[in-house]
């Protein structure tokens, strides 16, 4: 089951960094920031809990590299809050060296 309202189930966000118009390959959670731009009043802030990365090679160089990048709702002082009802607007930021490089805002609904 997906996220729902009322359950913390993790959503899966399909990404892949493209620089220069190379596939930035080798990436992990350290190179990503989440942030809640949008959320139903009863939506709360949420977090990364995994990434999984597939690439594909050829001739030894990086054909593609993507990132499942599994969010769900965080927790606070041991209360997990749940999805709720609604529209959420959330952006993903890119980091290297400190630095934002790029994002990509993912909007989805939950029903």
């Amino acid at each position: 089951m997906g996220a729902a309202p009322g359950n913390s189930n993790k959503l899966i966000i399909d990404a892949s960094v493209i620089q220069s118009g190379y596939f930035v390959c080798g990436l992990n959670a350290g190179n990503f920031i989440l942030n809640t731009l949008e959320a139903p009043s009863n939506g709360h802030q949420f977090v990364i809990y995994s990434i999984g990365v597939s690439s594909t090679s050829i001739g030894g160089y990086h054909s593609s590299c993507n990132y499942s990048i599994s969010v769900a709702p965080a927790s606070n002082q041991g209360e997990q809050y749940t999805w709720g009802e609604g529209t959420y607007s959330l952006q993903l930021d890119y980091i290297k060296n400190g630095r934002q490089l790029a994002n990509k805002t993912f909007n989805f609904t939950v029903i």
